[in-house]
């Protein structure tokens, strides 16, 4: 062959390949044929053929569907992880209570943190999709559901709301798995993953803050009596006025005296 870059017996064993190709698939769909002639004769009318083949396309048409659902669900989720992130920054915020300022302040600054790390990611993955983001925040709020809590609520009510929020989330999160799976989007699947482990997690947690304890920590007696005689007692000059014991300070001066005597 004039300019091949193969030698002579080279296009011979090219020629004879091809050519045992050719003849398999004419082979085949003459073995086809006959196959289905004989199917025929023996009164199968290839109806089954046909079922498959519609609820093939069946579930194609539903696949279809679920995975239209996917943008509409990851713009719920962006919309709740957004909302989420701003309650449980207002609950830092506004958290009050000499017993448990510190430890929710900081509990409620670690929740903050972890959902603003997936505001971004959550709406680039949106776009991935080939679809805008909410532009503002009223879009943003649509998605949010109607809630009692203001700046004055009590810890109890704090809770509660977060942790019905928290509850949303994880629906809404499973629910998108769901549809980026139907879709094929398994970077998304992924992603949503993670991200409902750490809203379990999170919901563990929140029902543990909120069991109430089995085992109080029993009180020291005779300690409310000791620190009225304390207080009774004359103050140093510095100070004027008498300081008046309450409930709350007997209890941690007993809780104290419990754990330094090794009770």
């Amino acid at each position: 062959m004039a300019g091949s870059r193969h030698s002579a017996s080279d296009v011979q064993l090219i020629k004879a390949a091809r050519k045992a190709v050719m003849d398999h698939a004419q082979a085949t769909a003459m073995y086809a044929e006959t196959m289905k002639s004989m199917f025929i004769e023996l009164g199968d009318d290839m109806s089954d053929i046909e079922q498959v083949n519609s609820r093939q396309a069946e579930t194609d048409a539903v696949r279809s569907v679920k995975a239209a659902d996917l943008p509409g669900q990851m713009r719920e989720i962006l919309g709740e992880t957004i909302c989420l992130w701003y309650k449980a920054h207002a609950m830092h915020w506004n958290i009050e209570g000499e017993h448990f300022f510190p430890q929710y302040h900081a509990f409620f600054a670690d929740m903050y943190e972890a959902l603003e790390e997936a505001i971004d990611p959550t709406a680039e993955y949106l776009r991935s999709l080939g679809f805008k983001a909410p532009a503002t925040i009223a879009q943003v709020t649509a998605y949010q559901v109607a809630d009692t809590l203001t700046d004055e609520s009590p810890l109890q009510v704090m809770l509660a709301s977060i942790t019905l929020d928290n509850m949303r989330m994880i629906d809404l999160l499973q629910g998108g798995i769901y549809y980026a799976g139907i879709a094929g989007e398994f970077a998304v699947q992924n992603f949503l993953q993670d991200r409902l482990g750490y809203h379990q997690k999170l919901r563990w947690m929140l029902r543990a803050i909120q069991t109430p304890a089995t085992q109080p920590m029993p009180e020291l007696e005779g300690a409310g009596e000791m620190l009225e005689e304390l207080a009774a007692e004359p103050m140093a000059e510095t100070m004027a006025m008498p300081i008046e014991v309450s409930k709350s300070a007997q209890d941690l001066a007993a809780n104290l005296l419990y754990v330094l005597r090794g009770k």
